[in-house]
């Protein structure tokens, strides 16, 4: 039967040595979750070390779910180099310096994805603009950032014609969908309220 350890791990994507960005997500909010993040990235000076017997049994304990959450999240084919760790700041600093080393080595084949990236017939506008902010973010990863309006003009230049006209009256169409929105709601929810409608509330 899967533990509770187990189960939370699993929901968290597995890091493969390419998906360090997305892996990170999840394995820092579920340290977060557990108030795990002290014993992630404490460097065990010994100014810093807990001294009296509880503190130290504490600390361990954090250290050993810590460590075991990052082995859960991680692929077999890359904790071959976290054999020597014996916390899990070392295995966290060691993942990060392969990422950048790796990182640091693909930075121009990233630079050719976000110049050459094209749109992808049936991907939709909202996966089309998450795959180009997801090149973005890989390129600031490993220290060549992409401005923003570098991005949007990315994004707007690699639309398809169907998307044109959202694009030259994108302010007025959002603004006209945002009142279109609003007003179904409103007559939305005095419709399906069973206490009558929702009252509105000046605040002075």
């Amino acid at each position: 039967m899967m533990n509770s350890n187990q189960h939370e791990a699993t929901n968290i994507a597995e890091y493969d040595g390419h998906n360090f960005s997305l892996w990170k997500l999840g394995l820092f909010v579920l340290l977060e979750e557990h108030e795990l993040i002290d014993v992630e990235f404490e460097d065990n000076d010994e100014d810093k070390n807990p001294t009296n017997l509880e503190e130290i049994q504490e600390w361990k304990r954090k250290d050993c779910k810590a460590s075991g959450y990052i082995l859960k999240t991680t692929k077999k084919t890359e904790q071959e180099i976290l054999v020597d760790c014996t916390n899990a700041n070392q295995m966290w600093n060691l993942l990060t310096a392969q990422h950048r080393e790796r990182s640091a080595d693909n930075q121009h084949d990233l630079l050719a994805r976000f110049y050459d990236y094209k749109y992808k017939v049936g991907a939709g506008m909202k996966n089309h603009i998450a795959d180009i902010k997801s090149i973005a973010h890989q390129l600031k990863e490993v220290g060549r950032p992409v401005d923003d309006r570098e991005v949007m003009t990315k994004i707007i230049s690699t639309l398809p014609v169907i998307y044109r006209p959202f694009v030259s009256s994108g302010k007025r169409e959002c603004q006209v969908d945002t009142i279109t929105s609003t007003r179904s709601s409103r007559k939305h929810q005095q419709r399906v309220c069973p206490f009558g409608p929702i009252q509105q509330y000046d605040h002075h």
